[in-house]
């Protein structure tokens, strides 16, 4: 649950064990710090804080596990090889795909251009 505002500057996390325990995390603008505090009932038993600089190596730690916990989409049907994720996947199905259909390449001929072409507007 977030607060309004401008944008939340607090977000707390239930714990899905239950026993009255959530996490709160809190932006402080003055310091550049969040403080990612726990709570049991109405009582912080503890708390980290993080400074700002920090946080894109915790933001790159979700995104992964969010990553992980999607559920990869089912093979294309005919296909024996797991579905791979990432530029790994993409690539090995760009790679795998059939090339598409090309037109033949036909040569200029070998001729400068006369006066009256160079001249001559479109």
């Amino acid at each position: 649950m977030a607060e309004r505002g401008r944008f939340a500057r607090r977000v707390f996390l239930q714990d899905p064990r239950g026993d009255a325990q959530h996490l709160r995390v809190t932006w402080h603008p003055e310091a550049s710090q969040f403080v990612f505090s726990a709570w049991r009932h109405d009582v912080c038993v503890a708390a980290v804080r993080v400074d700002a600089h920090d946080a894109p190596q915790l933001i790159a730690l979700l995104a992964n596990g969010l990553g992980d916990a999607v559920p990869a989409p089912p093979a294309a049907p005919g296909s024996d090889e797991p579905h791979r994720r990432g530029w790994r996947g993409w690539l090995s199905r760009r790679l795998a795909a059939p090339e598409p259909p090309s037109a033949d390449v036909v040569g200029l001929p070998d001729r400068p251009p006369t006066r009256d072409r160079a001249n001559r507007l479109p």
